[in-house]
């Protein structure tokens, strides 16, 4: 029991140096919800006014590929982060073919009511803009990178000392 008080009096616990952040990131995380519920609004307005047909169908995966990605991003976790990530490559896939298409069929279809249709026309290429935008957060806000790169960082310090 003696010696086990002695080592333990030895080892200091791990404190967290760094300054909380409150800035950019909780600006980030508003945009992404509020991007969310603007989605959500199309989901609802387009089944008030259209039934439910293909528009109402795209509507609804936007609603949930966009709360997935807000959720995932702001809850920041591992396994969060992998959905996020194949909810921004569907929102890539959707905004990239869905414009494709319309731009090679001139609006067929009736797609011309959805938020990714024409890279995203309706909503002022916001959807396009969004989907940039996250994917630059989704990596630069990686845990794993950022302790990857102060690790690095000290390594080099305790180098130069």
């Amino acid at each position: 029991m003696a010696e086990q008080q002695k080592t333990t009096a030895l080892v200091k616990p791990a404190v967290d140096r760094r300054r909380p952040s409150y800035g950019l990131a909780r600006i980030v995380y508003a945009l992404l919800v509020v991007f969310a519920l603007f989605s959500t609004v199309e989901v609802f307005s387009q089944s008030y006014n259209f039934g439910f047909n293909k528009q109402t169908l795209l509507a609804t995966i936007a609603f949930i590929d966009y709360w997935l990605i807000a959720i995932g991003l702001i809850h920041n976790g591992r396994r969060m982060r992998k959905i996020a990530l194949v909810a921004i490559l569907l929102s890539w896939f959707a905004l990239l073919g869905l414009g494709l298409f319309a731009w090679v069929n001139g609006n067929a279809n009736g797609l011309s009511l959805t938020i990714w249709e024409s890279f995203g026309a309706k909503w002022g290429y916001l959807p396009l803009l969004f989907a940039a935008f996250v994917s630059f957060w989704w990596y630069f806000s990686s845990p794993n990178r950022i302790v990857e790169r102060a690790e690095r960082a000290q390594r080099r310090r305790e180098k130069l000392l």
